[in-house]
């Protein structure tokens, strides 16, 4: 017998349906996968943002009210898009907090191998994977990168080449209008021959306004990238 990951329920031998992504291991219980939203139906084509829920008001030619700001503010075409895995509510952020905060990796590698398929499944083209790097304050504070673990298994991942210009306050405490309309960068290049000329994939866990992907991406490529792309675990 095993126990589920996070409910520590004892977890029968099941099929895994739609939640067949997951490790074969079936370390989580259905009562628990039942409870995460997976993202279908019509989406953003940039941001991966389900569109049903948004008034048509805020969609233009596909694509959500954000994304529409994001692409007026940078005409580069830093960021080609983002997609997501679940909606952000309430049970996928109590694994969050427990998997980021409170120390329990294994809470989050249940993941793993959702991420590890998708990129090798759809992301076939990538010339490497970046997870988004943690400040060393906030690295020191949680022992890890949850975005690093996720991608443990994946060869191609360059874990060193972006790094944090400086520690700040977390973009959960800053109004959308502040995310967006910030102009100091975020990251810079540590490497600039790991990433010239490459197609990049980055790897978060939540995208809501799209703020640190975004800087991210204008990172990568006014260093070198071709084209930056993203896979984040929700979408808030």
């Amino acid at each position: 017998m095993r126990n589920c990951l996070w409910c520590r329920d004892t977890i029968d031998r099941v099929s895994w349906g739609m939640f067949s992504i997951f490790e074969e291991e079936w370390k989580i219980c259905e009562e628990c996968k039942s409870k995460l939203a997976p993202i279908s139906g019509e989406i953003c084509l940039m941001c991966g943002r389900p569109l049903a829920k948004l008034n048509h008001d805020y969609i233009h030619e596909k694509k959500c009210l954000d994304c529409q700001k994001w692409k007026r503010k940078d005409q580069s075409n830093t960021f080609v898009h983002n997609r997501s895995f679940y909606e952000y509510n309430d049970f996928i952020k109590h694994i969050l907090v427990r998997y980021k905060y409170r120390g329990d990796a294994e809470a989050g590698r249940a993941f793993n191998s959702v991420f590890v398929k998708k990129i090798r499944k759809s992301y076939k083209f990538i010339d490497g994977v970046i997870p988004i790097p943690l400040s060393n304050e906030r690295l020191y504070e949680r022992g890890f990168n949850q975005c690093e673990i996720w991608i443990e298994k994946e060869s191609q991942t360059l874990k060193h080449c972006l790094v944090r210009t400086q520690h700040e306050e977390k973009q959960s405490k800053k109004s959308r209008a502040e995310r967006i309309n910030r102009s100091e960068q975020m990251f810079q290049v540590t490497n600039h021959s790991l990433i010239s000329g490459k197609k990049l994939l980055v790897i978060d866990d939540l995208y809501t306004t799209g703020t640190t992907i975004h800087h991210a991406a204008h990172s990568l490529v006014s260093n070198g990238a071709k084209e930056v792309y993203s896979l984040t675990l929700c979408r808030g």
